[in-house]
């Protein structure tokens, strides 16, 4: 600093790296507890939609695949696991290999459960990570 005055300061490595590596742990465990209980919230409110006849379809609605994908980053998959679990919610129009015709609608049960935990999913994640940090 060329005529000015500084300020210098010393900055304990060895804390600041065990402090650091204390949250990333702590965020990881965030991660996963999130996507695995935001996933069972998704699970039951898509079950809450399912368009329910034999009640097959809504029992295969799961949380599938949990999974880290690194750096704090995960994954997982919510939703039917019936062949015909799309044709129920996205809908089917045409001929199926049978040469049977449809005109199903779509009723949106997957969509419609992701909406309906959005609000639920946000106070979990404030929870989960206010508990993880102390705050």
């Amino acid at each position: 600093m060329a005529g000015g005055v500084g300020i210098g300061f010393h900055l304990d490595d060895d804390g600041f790296k065990k402090a650091m590596d204390e949250m990333i742990v702590k965020a990881q465990e965030v991660g996963e507890a999130f996507v695995t209980q935001g996933g069972l919230l998704v699970e039951a409110k898509i079950k809450e939609r399912s368009p329910v006849k034999s009640g097959t379809n809504r029992r295969s609605v799961g949380v599938h695949g949990v999974s880290s994908l690194g750096a704090g980053t995960w994954s997982s998959m919510v939703g039917p696991t019936t062949v015909y679990g799309r044709r129920l919610d996205l809908g089917f129009h045409g001929d199926d290999s049978l040469g049977r015709h449809y005109e199903q609608a779509g009723t949106h049960y997957v969509e419609g459960g992701l909406d309906a935990s959005q609000g639920e999913l946000g106070s979990l994640f404030d929870a989960l990570a206010t508990a993880a940090l102390g705050v």
